[in-house]
């Protein structure tokens, strides 16, 4: 399903992200303006997840009508197949930009491999993958397939948003460090070394993030307030 309502209680990354939202809007969007170098004025609105919403998540073409984008000068599923990404968190500013979310509270969370099994639909997944990772300076035979697909195939989206649809779009890895309902919490310190082993193997430059790519890692026990999360 495109549109996918959310249990009213959960944890990890799906808990931490609400709680950010909901009751640290201020803080969180200041960070990402300042992640993405938006001007101090620049009004954030979240539309995903959201508690009048059911907490839903959006993939498909779900997720560009969230985010207000009536048409493409290509239709994403000439890009994609259906099932594609299913995004933690969707807002868009005052200004037209739009920003795509990915949420998570331990390094292993990022672990994924493609799971498509119809020819058609890997041949899209592979020749979009392909034109993704020439956008973005990634070796051919670098494979985007496993270990971090995930993380790649958000990659290709955004390559596909901004590149092929010509929309300001912004791609946005937000870690929480310190989750305080993880056995094991990752510090920040362990979650950059984590992000940087990311990147590494995904073949992305060594210095700088791509553009419209940004990652912060939030500390839970630190930097929030989780009073009021539950």
């Amino acid at each position: 399903m495109p549109r996918v309502p959310r249990k009213l209680r959960t944890t990890k990354s799906e808990h931490w992200l609400r709680c950010a939202i909901e009751h640290n809007t201020a803080a969180l969007n200041v960070r990402v303006r300042q992640s993405f170098g938006f001007p101090v004025a620049e009004e954030l609105e979240w539309l995903s997840p959201l508690a009048n919403d059911g907490y839903a998540e959006y993939s498909d073409q779900a997720f560009l009508d969230r985010l207000g984008i009536a048409t493409t000068s290509s239709p994403l599923t000439s890009f994609w197949p259906s099932r594609g990404p299913q995004w933690d968190g969707l807002a868009r500013t005052k200004s037209g930009k739009y920003i795509l979310v990915e949420a998570k509270a331990y390094p292993g969370e990022a672990k994924s491999v493609c799971t498509a099994t119809a020819a058609r639909s890997k041949d899209k997944i592979a020749d979009s993958l392909s034109r993704s990772k020439q956008h973005f300076g990634v070796a051919e035979d670098v494979c985007w397939q496993h270990p971090y697909y995930q993380y790649a195939n958000r990659l290709a989206h955004l390559y596909f948003l901004r590149q092929v649809c010509h929309l300001d779009t912004f791609l946005l890895f937000l870690n929480f460090a310190d989750a305080t309902d993880m056995s094991k919490p990752c510090s920040a310190d362990q979650w950059k070394l984590a992000t940087d082993a990311i990147e590494k193997a995904l073949g992305l430059p060594l210095e700088g993030k791509p553009e419209g790519v940004a990652t912060i890692i939030w500390s839970v026990k630190h930097d929030m307030d989780i009073s009021s999360c539950g």
